[in-house]
């Protein structure tokens, strides 16, 4: 019997994955069916949202279909920028994670590997410890477990990992990163520019 564990297949056993393709173009494996352009039914909505998002523009409210909606409208350039850098930034980040989810259930896996993925398993779980419930455990994988066992064991987490629901493009992380790239220069004049409008609202009022 098969289970999730193992994910090896005969090229004879089963028909080719696409009429094209034998594995999808961005994860490299052939687990979920084809859904288009070479892509499977996991990678592909993320490309459909990414190539959208690359056509939002401010001068068409027509080309926002799917742009994160909030009390924030109207939006400066400056914000609808930001969103759209972090959308994409986000979604290309969750390729990059099935890609590598992948690459390690093939076997090139390591120790420290499992050890990272344990730490995000009991982040999501929110347990009391977090990241470092698990800190250095990789040192007892390395001693008592084989490269097949280590294989197998983040496989099966890897299970579980992948039936987290995500929770989306994280809107706050946007706006982070956004203020997190600006230049210092730019940043201490819209502070200065900030307090100069904040006194003069003061002088106003008094």
């Amino acid at each position: 019997m098969k289970t999730s564990a193992d994910d090896s297949s005969s090229p004879m056993d089963e028909p080719r994955w696409s009429r094209r393709y034998d594995i999808c173009v961005n994860c490299r494996s052939n687990r979920r069916p084809h859904a288009g352009r070479g892509y499977c039914s996991r990678c592909y909505p993320l490309l459909l949202r990414i190539e959208q998002a690359k056509r939002w523009t401010l001068d068409d409210r027509r080309s926002l279909r799917g742009f994160p909606s909030g009390p924030g409208w109207p939006i400066d350039s400056w914000a609808f920028t930001a969103i759209q850098t972090g959308v994409l930034r986000q979604l290309l980040d969750r390729l990059d994670l099935f890609r590598i989810w992948e690459d390690h259930r093939a076997g090139r896996v390591n120790d420290l590997d499992v050890e990272y993925q344990l730490s995000r398993l009991a982040l999501a779980a929110r347990t009391k410890t977090g990241w470092n419930l698990f800190h250095g455990v990789c040192h007892a994988l390395r001693s008592d477990f084989s490269k097949k066992q280590i294989t197998i064991l983040y496989r099966l987490l890897n299970d579980i990992e992948e039936d987290i629901p995500w929770r989306g493009v994280d809107l706050a992380r946007c706006y982070d990163e956004a203020r997190a790239a600006e230049d210092p220069q730019e940043k201490r004049a819209k502070s200065e520019r900030a307090l100069e409008r904040m006194i003069e609202r003061l002088d106003s009022s008094a």
